[in-house]
């Protein structure tokens, strides 16, 4: 084979590859992205987990900023509280306790 054949092969290699970066840019763009894509609007959000023993959980999940509280099993899925109207983040104050720790030695007895 002759030089000219390797340049088409390089030449069309480099076209189908330009496609695919041109397919890809613009799915991105038009939002089929995925999370690959950039930042968008999520409606559905995960705020938080807890564990309640081996097998299952609780979940509070954002939707419209309404939130719902699951609690969720292997085999089941029970909404325990839904509509729940979340709280801005500077309303959440720590919580104050009444007994300052002690400090010091604990004397054996």
């Amino acid at each position: 084979m002759d030089y000219i054949a390797y340049l088409r092969f390089v030449l069309a290699f480099a076209l189908v590859l330009g496609l695919i970066f041109l397919c890809a840019y613009i799915a991105r763009r038009l939002g089929y992205g995925g999370k690959l894509g950039g930042p968008r609007h999520r409606r559905l959000q995960v705020v938080e987990t807890g564990s309640i023993d081996n097998k299952s959980r609780l979940v509070l999940v954002r939707r419209d900023n309404v939130e719902h509280l699951l609690a969720i099993s292997q085999s089941t899925m029970v909404v325990i509280e839904s509509n729940i109207v979340p709280t801005p983040a500077a309303d959440s104050k720590p919580i104050k306790t009444l007994a300052k720790p002690r400090r010091g030695r604990i004397k054996k007895q």
